[in-house]
């Protein structure tokens, strides 16, 4: 996503544009901001490994982590270079929404400290850079949560799509 100041004036439909003209509105940018979502409650996350450890538990992660794929670092580093745009990564939970500049990713990531590298399956298993998201700022929270909604999906021939199990009936 683009920040542009409140003067710009900027189409609401780009797809038509050409690369050269794409690229003069980009320069016109303040910020850029990549977001990602999560699936979890992350003030409430980091509150649960707070009191697991007090109780003398170990305790795997102690936040969530922003979760950078290594292949996107080269990609993010050439467009810096190239459009001189402050770009910052933003995750979103269910109750709050963190933030870290790219540079300062960079500037973790050769430090190499507190920092893991995993394959999620998830991720179709490519590198992907764990990053405390105490690393970064706050920058939002949550007002209400979502509600949620059960719903049962069948295909045509009565299966539940790929990646869907479905759920154990209680005996009756």
């Amino acid at each position: 996503m683009l920040i542009f100041p409140e003067e710009t004036i900027v189409d609401a439909n780009l797809s038509w544009c050409s690369h050269v003209e794409t690229e003069a509105l980009v320069r016109q940018a303040v910020a850029a901001v990549e977001v990602r979502s999560s699936k979890y409650e992350a003030l409430k996350y980091m509150a649960v490994r707070k009191r697991q450890r007090a109780a003398g538990r170990s305790v795997g992660r102690e936040t969530p982590s922003f979760t950078v794929k290594v292949e996107d670092l080269v990609i993010v580093y050439r467009w810096l270079e190239r459009q001189h745009v402050a770009e910052s990564y933003c995750q979103v939970f269910f109750d709050s929404v963190f933030a870290i500049n790219f540079l300062d990713i960079f500037v973790l990531v050769s430090s190499d400290r507190g920092l893991t590298i995993e394959t999620p399956e998830k991720s179709q298993e490519k590198a992907t850079i764990m990053i405390p998201i105490t690393r970064g700022t706050q920058i939002g929270r949550a007002t209400s949560m979502p509600a949620f909604a059960a719903e049962h999906r069948v295909t045509e021939l009565g299966r539940p799509p790929p990646g869907r199990a479905p759920c154990t009936a209680a005996p009756t």
